[in-house]
């Protein structure tokens, strides 16, 4: 059996159609912090769940403040959904904290 020899192996060229991830903005409330940060559209509670991936970074500085039912303005990508959740790559993000 001969090795085998990636070196000649041409490059993959990219699709010819290639379809962008869907992008999403808006003001979700959180609503569970632990063990990931799942959220809600407040205006449409029966909408699926959403769960918030982003930067270790900004989820440290996030996490330290954030509280269940605060809002969060966030700008992203959906990057994968389930009959449960949308899973949302978070670019960036505002805090704004419960009202009293």
């Amino acid at each position: 059996m001969l090795p085998l020899n990636y070196n000649n192996i041409p490059p993959i060229p990219p699709p010819i159609d290639c379809f962008p991830a869907p992008q999403i903005f808006g003001w979700l409330e959180i609503h569970s912090i632990s063990p990931q940060i799942i959220a809600h559209d407040p205006s449409q509670h029966s909408s699926q769940d959403m769960v918030l991936f982003m930067d270790k970074t900004n989820l440290n500085c996030l996490t330290q403040q954030i509280q269940i039912t605060s809002q969060i303005w966030i700008s992203g990508l959906i990057v994968r959904s389930d009959p449960k959740f949308i899973y949302i790559s978070v670019d960036s993000f505002t805090y704004n904290p419960p009202s009293p």
